[in-house]
Order: structure tokens, then C-alpha cells, then sequence
């Protein structure tokens, strides 16, 4: 299959018509996952029996002519902090309780639409939580790419799946599929429910998602996203029609916000280019706002929340437990346990009160344009630190996407990050369309 072909929707599109077998296609699949694994020492959640399984059943379906599913044959992975039933089959020891049968809601959702799970890396232990993988990016060496979601962007990446799905507890879901030119999307909260996933902040926890196109992952949102009867924070929330919004007239003149303030990244000349060619190739007004003392504080207010809860969510374990814990860790855990409840309270209030400045801003404005970190040097095991500009949308709970963008100032991939406005996801899809190069 030729790689502009391996998307999810032409997948599902050849093996619905019969153009390709399941099981010639993961055959394939299997032996070029295990040689990718062993050439890059990838420490991964792989059983060969469990995914035969899953395609012998897509193969009798298909078989008796009625073969259906949003995705079906589509292969998948997911981080290790969402529990599945491959975590189960291989006794693998989770340190902490998910509350969920056999697997997340989100991975029911996907194979329940005859979506096939490949795999999954190890779920993260206390010894490397919160700290760079040591999986190397393939387009920099000598850079690993990131934190939580590197082997869901790697195999995506590699073209061993066309999507996955990412735990997002450290900031680190877009700027890990920039790095390796692919599509990054941070959804609203409340659209997607967590059930099945270890929680650090039940306030500021998220998924992400990793795809080779705007349209797949439009598609995996549409299946994922709604109310599962559990999870009380997207408690009451629909499906969202997201690809109808998709394939609705182009937008016209886009009119985006540029914010410039301290904690955002000034525009160096990889994004002045990445700008230009935004303006030059696209009918696209860019407008830049100084907004010097607008968002101070809220980094702080972010860690306040976020180090609270998660000295909560690990408040049941014993000191013996804590020697393991690694330093980044422990340095969180005592900056949550001396938060006070003032702060950790005024830190909500500070949320409601940006409300309308937001509001105010995509009455004007398609969306909020803003930078990522360069591509540049990142260390195995360092300490993944939040960036102040991821705080910012994490903590408002707005939905963003990363878009790669070929920039041939940088040898390395690179691109922007979209913001939109919380619960219209489906706006920012259709703008994250109209704005791919």
C-alpha cells in the first residue's frame, strides 16, 4: 500500500470492497511491526495471538458479505495508561486502580466499529512518569521525541498505523506529533469520557489524538466522544457530528489571533516562515496582539490544580511506595501537597473569569494561532517540562490541533498549533482543513 494510501479510511475502504485481504494485510502488518520494534529496542505491549484473533473475526465477516464497522480492519495502538484487554491477556502489573471492566471506553468505541488494537507500550511505572521516552526520533537522531505519547506518535509516524490513541497528562501530545510530521488533536474535556484510564487530575487530565490526516482523526473523534454513563465530567454529552461540519463550503477569508505576551513563543525565523507560507498560500489574515500581562498567573494556577489532585490521586500510597518514585515526581507531589485550598480554589475562579475575555475573542476571530516548541535537542529521561503555552489551553480547556507544515528553513518537522473554542471541535476541524498545506 502506497503511504499516501495508508490512511484509516482508505483502509477500511479496500477491505470493505474486498480490493485487500485482512490477513495478507496484518501479516504484513505484524512482520514489519516486529522488525521496527526490535531495530529500535521499542518496549511494547505486542501479542501476535491476541491481534490474529481480531482479524480472523473481521475475516468471517467479510466472508459472509456483510462486513461493517466506521473502521473496519483499521489497526490502532493506544498509550499504556489506557487499560485494555491486551494489558489483561499478558498479566501485566498496573501500579494503580482504573476503575473499568477489561478496557477503556474509548478502545471499546473503536473496536466496537471493528477497529483492530495492535498494541500498546508498557504502561508508565513510577520510575519514568513524567519523564522523556527513550524512543528516538526518526527525523532527529539525536533527539528523542518526547514524553507519554512518543510511541503512539512513532508508530504512526513509521506508517505502521494510520492513528492512536494518547493519554495527555503532561502537555506533550502535539509537540510530540509535530515533532515527527504528523497531526496532533487535544479535544475539549467534556466531549470525551475517561473511563478506563489512569486519572492523575480528573480536572486537567485529557486524551490526544495522533493521525496522518485531519479527516481520520474527525472520524475517530465522531466514534470516541459522548456521555459512556460513567465518567462524570462528559456526564450528559452527545455525539458530535463532526465530518458533516467537515465537508460543509470553505470558510472564505480566516481570520486568526496571534497572541504575543511573555509566556508565549516569540516567532523565530523557522515561524516567521512557517507564517508566511501560512499567508502566502493560504487566503488567511494573521493578526498579532500584544497581550503583555494578559495570562500571568496562570501557569501558576495550572499547577496549582494539577499538583493538587495528583497529590490527592497518590495519596493512598504507603512511604515504602515513595522510594520509588522518581524526582520529578516527588517534586510534584510535595509542591500538591503544599497547595492550599485558597489557592487551589481561586485557581478555578480564575478560569471562570477568562469566560468572556475567550468568548469575546472567536466572536472576531476563526481561531488562535501559536507555536510550539522548536524542533530541537530533547535528552532521554529528562524530565518532561509543561510549556507555559501548553498550560494555558490545557488549563482552559480549549481544543487545539497541531498541523505539520513543510518548511524548508527546518531540517527537521515542524508546524503550528490551532486553537478553537471549547465545544465547537467541529469548527476547528474544518479550519485545521482549510489551513494544511
Amino acid at each position: 500500500m502506497e503511504n499516501d494510501e495508508f490512511t484509516a479510511l482508505k483502509i477500511r475502504e479496500l477491505m470493505i470492497n474486498g480490493n485487500i485481504s485482512v490477513n495478507d494485510f496484518f501479516d504484513s502488518l505484524i512482520n514489519r511491526l516486529s522488525k521496527v520494534n526490535s531495530i529500535n529496542q521499542l518496549s511494547c505491549l505486542f501479542d501476535k495471538e491476541y491481534v490474529l484473533r481480531q482479524v480472523n473475526k473481521l475475516s468471517e465477516l467479510r466472508k459472509s458479505g456483510v462486513p461493517g464497522g466506521r473502521l473496519f480492519g483499521v489497526p490502532f495502538v493506544v498509550s499504556g495508561d489506557v487499560k485494555t484487554e491486551l494489558q489483561n491477556h499478558l498479566e501485566v502489573d498496573i501500579p494503580w486502580n482504573i476503575e473499568s471492566s477489561s478496557q477503556a471506553t474509548i478502545v471499546r468505541r473503536l473496536i466496537m466499529e471493528n477497529a483492530i488494537l495492535l498494541g500498546q507500550n508498557y504502561p508508565s511505572d513510577f520510575k519514568n512518569l513524567f519523564l522523556n521516552s527513550d524512543i528516538k526520533n526518526p527525523y532527529n537522531p539525536k533527539s528523542v521525541i518526547g514524553g507519554v505519547s512518543s510511541y503512539a506518535a512513532f508508530v504512526v509516524c513509521c506508517g505502521l498505523v494510520p492513528v492512536s490513541v494518547t493519554s495527555q497528562f503532561c502537555g506533550c501530545v502535539i509537540s510530540n506529533a509535530l515533532n515527527v510530521g504528523i497531526y496532533g488533536y487535544r479535544p475539549t474535556r467534556e466531549f470525551t469520557p475517561l473511563t478506563g484510564m489512569k486519572i492523575f487530575s480528573h480536572t486537567l487530565d485529557k486524551i490526544g489524538l495522533l493521525g496522518r490526516n485531519i479527516i481520520d482523526l474527525a472520524s475517530l473523534s465522531e466514534i470516541i466522544f459522548g456521555d459512556d454513563g460513567n465518567d462524570i465530567v462528559s456526564n450528559g454529552v452527545s455525539r458530535q457530528q463532526i465530518i458533516n461540519v467537515l465537508n460543509e463550503d470553505r470558510f472564505g477569508k480566516i481570520k486568526l489571533l496571534l497572541f504575543k505576551s511573555k509566556v508565549m513563543h516569540e516567532p523565530d525565523s523557522v515561524h516567521r516562515e512557517n507564517l508566511r507560507l501560512l499567508k502566502e498560500n493560504i487566503d488567511c489574515e494573521i493578526v498579532e496582539m500584544e497581550f503583555e500581562h494578559a495570562f500571568s498567573g496562570i501557569a501558576e494556577s495550572f499547577d496549582n490544580i494539577y499538583y493538587s489532585e495528583l497529590a490527592a490521586n497518590f495519596s493512598h500510597f504507603s512511604e515504602s511506595d515513595e522510594t520509588i518514585f522518581n524526582s520529578a515526581l516527588k517534586k510534584k507531589l510535595t509542591l500538591g501537597k503544599a497547595t492550599s485550598a485558597f489557592d487551589y480554589l481561586s485557581s478555578f475562579k480564575l478560569r471562570e473569569k477568562f469566560d468572556s475575555f475567550f468568548n469575546d475573542i472567536f466572536e472576531d476571530f476563526d481561531g488562535i494561532l501559536t507555536f510550539v516548541e522548536p524542533n530541537g535537542k530533547r535528552e532521554a529521561n529528562a524530565t518532561v517540562e509543561d510549556e507555559e503555552i501548553t498550560k494555558i489551553w490545557d488549563f482552559f480547556g480549549m481544543p487545539a490541533l497541531g498541523i505539520p507544515v513543510s518548511n524548508s528553513k527546518s531540517p527537521v518537522p515542524e508546524g503550528i498549533q490551532i486553537v478553537g473554542k471549547k465545544f465547537n471541535d467541529a469548527k476547528l476541524f474544518r479550519l485545521a482543513k482549510e489551513l494544511t498545506l
